[in-house]
C-alpha cells in the first residue's frame, strides 16, 4: 500500500468477526490515516459456542516518491527556444499546453499562464506527481511614428523618429547598421528605417519599419545680372 492511499473495505471468514488495529473503522482499512511503515491487524471471530479465533495480518505502506521538475523557466516569449525538462526521479511523464515528450516548446503552449505537471511511479506502485507553472507571452508589435506625420525631408534637415512605448530597451537600424538605442532617435538620411524593442519579460517585438525620403533642393538660376535704365 502507499502512503495517503484509498480505503479498503475488508472481509473476514467467516463472516461476523470484527477487524482492530491502527487505520481500522468498522470493515474498512484507511492508510490515509496513518503513516509509513508496518501495519498490523487482526480479525477475531466468536462461534455460537462461545469459542473465538482469530488471524493477524501485516502490511507496509511505503512512502511517496518525492518528484520535482527542473529545467522549465519562469518566462517565455512565443519566439523563445524550447527547454528540455528533467523529472527526478527519472522515467515519468510530463504533461501540459506546449509539451512535446520532455520537452516545452513555448509555440505550441497557450498564451499566458502554462501548468506542467510530471507525473512518476516506483517500484512499489506509489505515485506521486508535481506542478510547475511558467507565463508564456506572445510577440509585441511595435511601430514607428514620424515627427508631424512627414516620411519626406530636404536634403541639410532631419527629422524624429518615435517607436512605440512600453518597451526596456529599443534597437534603431537600416542598411548600414545601428542607429540608436533610445525610443526616439533623429535621422537625415533617406532610406528604410527600423526598429526592434525588448520587453520586462525578455520578448523582442516584431520589426516596425518606416521608408525616409530625402530630396535635394532644385538649382534656380535666374542668369546673368543685368541693368535697366
Amino acid at each position: 500500500l502507499c502512503e495517503g492511499g484509498s480505503s479498503i473495505s475488508l472481509t473476514g471468514i467467516p463472516g461476523g468477526g470484527t477487524f482492530v488495529g491502527p487505520g481500522i473503522t468498522g470493515t474498512v482499512f484507511d492508510p490515509s490515516t496513518l503513516g509509513t511503515g508496518s501495519q498490523t491487524i487482526t480479525y477475531t471471530f466468536i462461534d455460537n459456542f462461545g469459542c473465538s479465533g482469530s488471524s493477524t495480518q501485516s502490511t507496509q505502506i511505503n512512502s511517496l516518491p518525492a518528484v520535482s521538475i527542473l529545467g522549465l523557466d519562469p518566462t517565455y516569449c512565443t519566439t523563445s527556444l524550447g527547454d528540455v525538462l528533467v523529472g527526478s526521479p527519472v522515467g515519468g511523464t510530463f504533461v501540459g499546453s506546449g509539451i512535446v515528450g520532455s520537452t516545452f516548446d513555448p509555440s505550441i503552449a497557450v498564451i499566458g499562464l502554462n501548468s506542467i505537471t510530471y507525473s512518476y511511479t516506483d517500484a512499489n506502485g506509489c505515485s506521486n506527481s508535481t506542478t510547475a507553472s511558467t507565463q508564456v507571452s506572445p510577440v509585441p508589435s511595435i511601430s514607428i511614428s514620424s515627427q508631424n506625420g512627414a516620411t519626406s525631408l530636404c536634403s541639410g534637415s532631419d527629422i524624429m523618429l518615435t517607436a512605440t512605448p512600453g518597451f526596456v530597451s529599443y534597437s534603431w537600424f537600416d542598411s548600414n547598421g545601428s542607429l540608436g538605442t533610445n525610443q526616439s532617435i533623429l535621422v537625415s538620411q533617406s532610406g528604410i528605417i527600423q526598429v526592434v524593442g525588448l520587453t520586462s519579460f525578455g520578448c523582442q517585438s516584431d520589426t516596425g519599419t518606416i521608408t525616409i525620403t530625402v530630396s535635394v533642393p532644385p538649382s534656380v538660376d535666374l542668369g546673368n545680372d543685368t541693368s535697366i535704365c
